[in-house]
């Protein structure tokens, strides 16, 4: 049967106590060709996704930089979406709101002190932020605007 020994293994949470009657070969682990097919495709694509991100992300950052992004990081997600806050394009954006959550966003617009305080205005409008919950808003005239500029790109993100 499929996956067998993956799941008599997995259920170990150390190698203590474990015996075995006889030694697991190669030949005794049975794998279905269509998963192994399917990881080989999800690894290519993963690869191409990355490749494009990269590509996307190189006209922000310098290359030393981005080699040493790590998405995971919440000090380098941060970092991320204050370069893109302040200096993306509406193709960074787009790939910002669709990589990172809004709760992630919206703090960073809070507590950034690298953004300036036109950037800070505009995302403050988008995600309707009360101005005096962001660090780097002191002093800003209020500006009504009605007309969101991101709204028509991004109805279900809000």
């Amino acid at each position: 049967m499929y996956g067998q020994t993956h799941v008599a293994l997995s259920r170990c949470v150390s190698l203590d106590g474990i015996r075995l009657n006889k030694e697991i070969k190669p030949e005794h682990i049975i794998v279905n060709k269509r998963v192994v097919e399917f990881y080989i495709i999800l690894k290519i694509v993963k690869g191409n996704m990355y490749k494009k991100t990269k590509q996307l992300l190189s006209e922000l950052f310098l290359e030393e930089e981005l080699n040493k992004l790590d998405f995971n990081s919440n000090t380098d997600k941060k970092f991320i979406i204050e370069r893109i806050i302040q200096y993306g394009w509406i193709r960074h954006v787009n790939w910002m709101l669709k990589k990172f959550r809004k709760p992630e966003i919206v703090a960073t617009v809070k507590r950034s002190k690298n953004i300036d305080k036109k950037t800070a205005n505009f995302w403050s409008i988008h995600f309707k932020i009360p101005k005096s919950e962001i660090i780097n808003y002191k002093n800003l005239p209020v500006l009504e605007n009605t007309y969101d500029p991101f709204f028509k790109f991004n109805k279900n993100f809000i």
